[in-house]
């Protein structure tokens, strides 16, 4: 009797211990620790090795690095003398060797800019020669800095931020430069979805993330409560969930933040500069996404939007932009990456 009672105990053991793993194994995207990013603006000229402790002392783990190119008659240029330091080969090849150098890992996210900062999900190509240019130039483009990427050692690499016209236009081109990049680039995969077009992504089983750029309308209100942003998150989670179960890929914000304005919440993609300024809408917004999303276990963190290199002259309490560096903000970001490390 006492072998029979012994041997149930330990088969009880055996099997609860099997369940713990069975349950995190079935966590799509599960994972120790969290993406802790932010998105290291390029500077316009080359940086100090410091400009990197304030990341660090953020308890950020990530950052992610952005070499622009320039879209001119469905052509891409990139990597000129008429770029900023930062978004050039050389400048990115030095920003990645710092990040290492001081234990931060790196997402590459080459993106493009249209004249007069025309969105991209919107970029339609006048005719078939066009595309055929743009998808030339593109290819090119996203070959150079993977290549760059893998001979870096960067963890990850993103192949493009916000086409949605282009994706529904020209599916196969995605498709063959996936397996393209996949044969000189070595780390993981994801590109940067805009919050409306994720679910329509036709090759999120190709890549290793569901990345979306994050910024979900979620109030009309001035100043909504985080009761009323939490409840707001509802209908996202649900559907971001549904994603990462459906392709077994977890989900990275690629992009995520706010502006220290009213009405933070109620179109988070706006940009520029504004008269009127709100730290404590920018501070809850925070706040209640990472009481509300951030432990989900399909997520594997993300990449706030944005940080500057000269961190001690940027932000404040008179910045209306994204930045959080020295706003309130910037505490609520600090404790959430320490307890995400």
């Amino acid at each position: 009797m006492y072998r029979l009672i012994l041997y149930l105990v330990v088969a009880s053991v055996i099997c609860q211990s099997c369940s713990r793993l069975s349950s995190k194994e079935g966590m799509v995207g599960y994972q120790e620790d969290k993406i802790c990013g932010v998105s290291f603006v390029a500077a316009n000229e080359p940086i100090d090795y410091n400009d990197f402790e304030p990341v660090v002392d953020l308890n950020a783990t990530w950052v992610s690095l952005m070499p622009y190119a320039f879209l001119n008659d469905s052509k891409l240029h990139f990597n000129t003398n008429r770029q900023w330091w930062g978004e050039t080969k050389s400048g990115i090849i030095s920003m990645v060797n710092q990040s290492h150098a001081y234990g931060l890992h790196v997402m590459l996210k080459p993106q493009v800019w249209i004249r007069h900062g025309a969105f991209t999900g919107h970029y339609q190509a006048p005719d078939e020669e066009g595309w055929q240019e743009l998808e030339q130039s593109y290819r090119a483009y996203m070959l150079h800095y993977a290549g760059l990427a893998d001979s870096l050692h960067v963890e990850i690499f993103c192949i493009g931020t916000e086409w949605a016209t282009f994706i529904v236009a020209r599916p196969d081109f995605w498709h063959e430069l996936i397996g393209d990049v996949r044969k000189i680039y070595s780390g993981k995969l994801t590109y940067a979805a805009n919050w409306d077009e994720y679910m329509s992504i036709p090759f999120w089983s190709r890549l290793d993330y569901i990345g979306i750029n994050a910024y979900f309308p979620l109030s009309d209100t001035e100043m909504p409560t985080p009761d009323m942003l939490r409840e707001a998150w509802r209908k996202p989670l649900d559907e971001m969930e549904s994603a990462s179960r459906e392709f077994q890929k977890p989900v990275l914000f690629t992009e995520y933040g706010y502006r220290s304005v009213p009405h933070a919440a109620k179109e988070p993609w706006v940009s520029g500069r504004s008269d009127e300024v709100s730290l404590p809408a920018q501070t809850t917004a925070y706040q209640a996404l990472y009481a509300t999303v951030w432990g989900k276990p399909w997520l594997a963190g993300g990449f706030l939007w944005k940080w500057y290199h000269n961190h001690e002259t940027m932000g404040g309490e008179l910045h209306s932009g994204f930045t959080p560096q020295n706003k309130p903000a910037e505490e609520v970001i600090r404790d959430q990456y320490f307890m995400s490390k």
